[in-house]
Order: structure tokens, then sequence, then C-alpha cells
């Protein structure tokens, strides 16, 4: 098991190169129909559930040197999610742990705010941000989508920021909210 003592290539290369959340989220949109990249025509065709794309910056699918300063420029959710029966698209990230982090709170933050100036101007297709929470990926499958209106109430209920011993990549401490979560 990798630890924040690791290099960056020991927690995300080799025998960690598998993220169990990620892993966890593509076996449960498969399992409810939902095809990669899968076009409007090709889900109506074929009746599928829906399309899912996965977009987000990721050190271990799609590792890009530098990643990590990148994705300080970058706003993508993990994935877009694409419903077949509804007017809804959904902005998702995905969490193995209920520590959830100052800097990807202010991420789902920004999405929604762009999401809602975005609502106000498309008369029929709204967008929604939240996260799919998969607890103990490496062993458990289930997981539960999380609104990003319900993470922000719980966020903001929560006093106590607690600290990740490593550092960013400035320096800075990580600071996190232990999410009240559960399956």
């Amino acid at each position: 098991m990798a630890t924040h003592e690791d290099s960056f290539e020991e927690r995300n290369m080799g025998d960690n190169a598998i993220d169990q959340a990620d892993f966890r989220m593509q076996q449960h949109l498969r399992a409810n129909g939902y095809v990669e990249n899968a076009t409007e025509k090709q889900i109506k065709d074929h009746n599928l559930a829906g399309s899912y794309s996965k977009i987000g910056v990721d050190p271990k699918d799609g590792f890009v040197p530098n990643f990590w300063l990148v994705s300080e420029v970058l706003v993508l959710p993990d994935y877009i999610v694409y419903p077949q029966q509804s007017d809804w698209t959904y902005l998702c990230e995905v969490k193995g742990t209920n520590k959830l982090k100052q800097e990807d709170f202010a991420k789902l933050l920004e999405m929604q705010e762009r999401s809602e100036v975005v609502n106000d101007k498309s008369p029929n297709i709204k967008l929604e941000v939240g996260l799919y929470y998969f607890p103990n990926p490496s062993t458990n499958k289930i997981g539960k989508y999380i609104p990003y209106s319900t993470i922000e109430e719980q966020w903001n209920d929560i006093d106590e920021y607690k600290q990740f011993p490593e550092k960013d990549w400035t320096g800075k401490t990580k600071y996190y909210k232990e999410m009240p979560w559960t399956i």
C-alpha cells in the first residue's frame, strides 16, 4: 500500500497503477447499461441507458509528466454522464475516500458556478455537478451519487479542517474535511 512518504511514481505506477474508485465507477456505469462515448444516435438505436466519457486528468490512467501542474489550469470532471431518459447531463468526480480536499471542493464549486451560468441560458438541457463515492473500492463495488448541493451543505456544516501529512506541489499544507458519506 502506497503512503505519502512514497514518491509520485511509487504512489501511481506499478502495483498502484489502478485507481480502484475509478475502476468501480466504470464497472457501475457498464453494469447499468452505459456505453463509453456512445452517440445520441447509438443510444437511441440500441436502447442504451446512456453514454459516459472519462475526461478528467488522472495520474494513473493516461499519465502525462507534470499532470499535477496541468490540473491546476484545467477544470474538468472525472466523468461526463449522459442518461438517455433525462434532460440532465452529469459532471461527476469520483472518490474512494470521504476525505474531501479543500482544492477538490473548490473545483466542484467552480464547476457548479459555471454550470449555473449554462443552465440559466439553456432552455432544455441542464448540467448537474456531483460525485460518486465508492468507499473501500478495492473490496466494495457499491457506490453512491452525491449532488453538489448536498456536498456544499455538508461541507459548510463541518468546521474542522484536517491536514494530510504530505504537502502540495508548492509546499503548502493540504487541508481536507471528513465528509459524512455513507452507502
